[in-house]
């Protein structure tokens, strides 16, 4: 920000430069509350990736969530499934997501049944859902798919927010990308 004082330009000070981006980032601190994606998907697989999110380890009482809402126009999606995997190498090969994608031998109700426990939801078009997550062993990444095995046209407007335990910082950032702000911050100074 430059401004002109009779004919000469006059910069802004550091201290005022500070005090400008800190009241910028707490507004927004106010206003962001998660990871959004949305978007209108119209595809004729059967399953197809959305997004992915990691959420922190956690051992506060406060959990991290998952909320979508889906749309559609048609009425013939009585299997459409929102369908949620894990990062997990230790466990069982039924909760891995590595295991499903990009795995052509697996059909799309084998791919189903690799999702984690209680991870594969019937959507009900034109509503809105809820799931809590709570890690706490390790950062996880969660991938999210929307599939319906029995279709030949998955047609979805869709929205999801992704939400990390803790403050506002911490809160919309997929644990792998909390503290870039603040090292942004740092070096933009």
């Amino acid at each position: 920000y430059q401004r002109r004082v009779r004919g000469k330009k006059e910069k802004m000070s550091p201290n005022t430069k500070l005090l400008f981006i800190t009241l910028i980032l707490i507004i927004f601190s106010v206003l962001v509350s998660g990871k959004l994606i949305e978007g209108r998907l119209r595809t004729t697989k059967k399953w197809h990736f959305l997004s992915k999110f990691c959420y922190s380890k956690n051992s506060d009482p406060v959990e991290g969530s998952l909320e979508w809402i889906m749309w559609t126009n048609e009425v013939s999606y009585k299997n459409l499934k929102l369908a949620l995997y894990i990062d997990d190498y230790n466990q069982t090969q039924r909760r891995s997501w590595f295991t499903v994608y990009n795995n052509p031998h697996l059909t799309c109700e084998e791919k189903l049944n690799y999702t984690i426990d209680n991870g594969l939801i019937s959507i009900i078009p034109n509503t809105t859902g809820h799931i809590s997550v709570k890690d706490v062993s390790r950062p996880h990444f969660w991938y999210v798919v929307v599939a319906d095995c029995e279709s030949d046209l998955i047609d979805v407007t869709f929205i999801l927010t992704f939400k990390n335990p803790g403050n506002s910082f911490k809160r919309q950032f997929s644990f792998d990308d909390q503290g870039l702000l603040q090292i942004y911050i740092v070096f933009f100074l």
